[in-house]
């Protein structure tokens, strides 16, 4: 196979498609869909998939597509694979997800997509029984292992989003009081609790955005 450009690939796959042959599996046991996967080759990848190669076939350590994906931080890739039913928890022959994969390497962006489409951050490998989370930690991917503590603090992906959205409201209405704080300071000896600002700091916003207030003027 031509892999010096994905356009090379390319024009190979679909002349030995026109030929008649059968452009989904590798004379060498890996599929072409993975050798897609693993250079984030997209147009590669979709032409693939139109013409049957199977998004499940794994290698003989049963990686899949996928993996080599996930391995590889190709995000764009991995989302035309898990849109054509890629399974995000399939398992290579230690056990691992793509999600170990991607922990291991530090990938937290390609960690996002994968718990997104519905990764599991409790499944252990077979050798030493390690969850996402340890093996980043192990390899030293210490930002990578602090996200995915997060992600599970929060109660899993849809809990850790509706935090990270309360958040930025909280730092969103923080900034707009503290943009007023001179005004408040100007007014405050004058009347200190029938002005509308200060009755903001302490009533009308939400309690998250009241803590970091309070945090604030107490620092």
């Amino acid at each position: 196979m031509d892999f010096s450009s994905e356009r090379a690939f390319l024009d190979q796959m679909q002349g030995l498609h026109a030929a008649g042959y059968d452009i989904t599996v590798d004379v060498g046991g890996g599929t072409r869909l993975a050798h897609a996967a693993n250079r984030g080759w997209c147009a590669a990848v979709e032409f693939l998939l139109q013409k049957g190669a199977d998004v499940h076939m794994g290698d003989e350590n049963d990686w899949t597509p996928l993996y080599f994906a996930a391995n590889q931080d190709r995000c764009d890739a991995a989302v035309l694979l898990l849109d054509a039913g890629a399974r995000v928890d399939a398992r290579d022959r230690l056990g691992w997800t793509a999600l170990h994969l991607a922990a291991c390497r530090g990938r937290t962006n390609m960690c996002q997509l994968l718990l997104s489409r519905g990764a599991s951050l409790d499944v252990r490998t077979n050798n030493g029984g390690h969850d996402p989370e340890a093996v980043a930690r192990s390899r030293g991917r210490t930002a990578t292992a602090d996200f995915l503590v997060a992600v599970r603090a929060a109660g899993g992906w849809s809990g850790y989003l509706a935090a990270q959205a309360a958040q930025r409201r909280a730092r969103r209405a923080l900034l707009v009081l503290r943009r007023a704080l001179p005004a408040l300071r100007a007014r405050r000896a004058a009347a200190p609790w029938n002005d509308r600002l200060l009755e903001r700091l302490f009533v009308d916003v939400p309690e998250d955005v009241f803590t970091a207030i309070f945090a604030y003027w107490t620092a």
